[in-house]
């Protein structure tokens, strides 16, 4: 892996991140290793955190607000010839030159940016600042053998899964994207990625190494080192890139002292531990069609195990959900805080939540929704058995409770804990430095 970026001596770098929860409280992690590294830390965000962060870094700025949907009428008499005012409009609108003058502001000799801010990693290039792009995910460079992040395609397992299907999934992708962009060209319409390439084409960005997709947003960036928040011990099999790098899970624990200690729902998990039940956590962060039916079969599931307790987050849980007295349901819960309690957890495979239990070694059951990056994370814990996969639209109770109780036997645990070594022990950021 490049080196160079970060060199040994005392650096200033830069951390951009979106303001999302769980690409904020990685970004944290990373910040901290870094300081303690000798580094100074500037944060970017255009949400207001500053009192939330502060503890971990050396200074924070508020940026603009990002545009992530914008969309440029031209008018029928200037489509073909006339196009050009209505791209600098959409830079306009997208105010790369503000992200310029922000960028410049925080003096960093070198900026960690989130994939999705490629307004901000054009303005870096712009600037002359090296750069290096932060990803949640796992890899979504194209190759015949890794399938695109959003399918649940494994390699090596039927069609799809050979090189020659995966090429073709691969294919069937580009032609989605080129469809829609000359769609967009008929119908006189600009959106974030045409303005983009054409901000990149004009700042002399190599714009022919950018690899369009629908997931990552718009596209990712074969010519820059880009670091992914994920252990390369749970991707598919494959010549890694030095290009794309795997820092492993950054989960930064609230400390002792924290408010985060004194919630009910640890408090709840703390006292349900010391009488010896076992804690069940489930979160849906948003609810789909069947998640609801899921949950009361959860409920029921448990109520009949007066050994275990079931601690539920969902901000949308149905009002006529029936539960038991060994559950207690919760809008919002320290998620961080809590897993240190937990025994295993239910969850969307959302890939915050998969790092966060890698990290406290908690088993974890998948009820897999389909959306963004969810088949990939889930298939990748189908191929290396790290985790139960249930059925969302078929599970009952007794299939629950049976997914619990394997979960709760010591292999898994021991599975997690293995996993937990290996990412205690490859903590990336040293290759960083």
């Amino acid at each position: 892996m490049e080196t160079s970026a970060i060199a040994t001596r005392p650096r200033r770098i830069g951390i951009i991140t979106t303001g999302m929860t769980g690409m904020v409280n990685s970004s944290l992690k990373v910040a901290v290793l870094l300081r303690e590294a000798g580094h100074k830390v500037t944060y970017a965000c255009p949400v207001d955190i500053g009192e939330k962060v502060a503890p971990h870094i050396d200074q924070f700025r508020l940026i603009d607000p990002f545009t992530f949907y914008p969309m440029v009428d031209v008018p029928t008499k200037d489509r073909l010839w006339g196009r050009k005012k209505y791209l600098e409009k959409g830079l306009q609108i997208l105010r790369v030159e503000a992200y310029a003058e922000d960028i410049a502001t925080l003096q960093a000799d070198t900026l960690i940016i989130d994939i999705e801010l490629h307004e901000c990693i054009l303005c870096a290039h712009k600037l002359g600042i090296p750069c290096i792009v932060r990803s949640p995910w796992f890899t979504h460079l194209e190759s015949p053998v890794l399938p695109p992040l959003f399918t649940n395609i494994i390699p090596g397992q039927g069609w799809k899964g050979s090189k020659v299907g995966t090429a073709f999934v691969w294919l069937i992708l580009k032609l989605r994207i080129a469809k829609e962009h000359f769609a967009n060209r008929l119908q006189g319409r600009i959106n974030r990625r045409s303005l983009l390439v054409y901000f990149g084409k004009r700042i002399g960005f190599p714009t022919r190494s950018l690899v369009f997709s629908s997931f990552p947003p718009v596209f990712s960036y074969n010519s820059l080192l880009t670091l992914s928040m994920n252990l390369q011990q749970l991707e598919f099999p494959h010549k890694a890139s030095t290009r794309y790098q795997y820092l492993g899970p950054m989960v930064l624990e609230e400390p002792p002292n924290s408010a985060a200690a004194q919630h009910e729902a640890v408090l709840t998990a703390a006292t349900q531990k010391e009488e010896g039940r076992r804690i069940i956590y489930c979160t849906f962060g948003t609810l789909i069609e069947g998640d609801q039916r899921l949950l009361q079969a959860l409920v029921d599931a448990i109520a009949e195990r007066k050994t275990w307790t079931l601690i539920i987050s969902s901000k949308m849980a149905p009002s006529r959900l029936q539960l038991s007295d060994n559950t207690f349901l919760f809008s919002y819960v320290p998620q961080k805080t809590l897993l240190s309690y937990c025994d295993c957890c239910i969850h969307h495979a959302g890939i915050n939540t998969v790092n966060e239990c890698i990290h406290f070694s908690v088993p974890m059951l998948f009820y897999n929704v389909g959306d963004v990056d969810k088949n990939g994370v889930t298939a990748r814990f189908r191929y290396h058995d790290l985790a139960i996969i249930g059925n969302l639209k078929k599970d009952g109770p007794e299939d629950i409770a049976g997914h619990i109780e394997v979960l709760l036997g010591s292999s898994w645990k021991n599975k997690m804990l293995a996993l937990q070594a290996k990412y205690i022990h490859d903590l990336g950021i040293n290759t960083l430095l």
